[in-house]
């Protein structure tokens, strides 16, 4: 422990701690009159990364993406404390970088000191950008732990079809012309 004039403070932790581990810290305060504070709390050391699926893909029977309409994205994540988020990274045919946070299956909790594997994912529809070009596309997940711990994974290229129809603006039609 190490206190500074301006009144904060610092403690350095053992270099051998178990990673994963739980401990139990407490935390005297005491000032210039002798005067102290205790607080007491847990710390969970996590360092381990979590572990992650590609992209799951269920493509139509045309073996593409549609570019409008409801397409789900779902990907896997197993984590030794909690996963915090998982984001959809997207690379589009012109080279540009999107990406939309993935949701939780319902109820989803993270709970300590287990080991929890869940599904997450992500409605295309709720996120245009990330199928706003046809063409083939890059997607890659990338997981975080409640501890800041990541993992990315494998690229899948697929396909966005053009699914928009053409646009007729203003058309105009030639002058008819009668018989005389």
């Amino acid at each position: 422990h190490r206190s500074r004039a301006d009144g904060a403070s610092a403690a350095h932790l053992p270099r051998n701690l178990d990673p994963g581990a739980t401990y139990r810290v407490l935390v005297r305060a005491p000032d210039l009159m002798g005067f102290q504070s205790v607080s007491e709390s847990r710390l969970h050391l996590d360092v381990v990364a979590p572990l992650l699926t590609t992209p799951t893909f269920t493509l139509p029977g045309s073996g593409s993406i549609p570019g409008v309409g409801t397409f789900t994205v779902t990907a896997n994540a197993t984590d030794n404390f909690c996963i915090g988020s998982i984001l959809l990274h997207g690379r589009s045919p012109s080279g540009v970088n999107v990406s939309a946070p993935m949701s939780p299956p319902t109820g989803y909790e993270c709970a300590q000191s287990r080991t929890i594997a869940s599904r997450w994912s992500i409605e295309l529809a709720l996120a245009p950008q990330l199928r706003s070009e046809p063409g083939v596309w890059r997607y890659s997940l990338e997981v975080l732990d409640a501890a800041g711990n990541n993992a990315t994974s494998d690229c899948v290229n697929t396909s966005v079809r053009d699914d928009t129809p053409p646009a007729v603006t203003n058309p105009t039609l030639p002058a008819a012309h009668t018989a005389a």
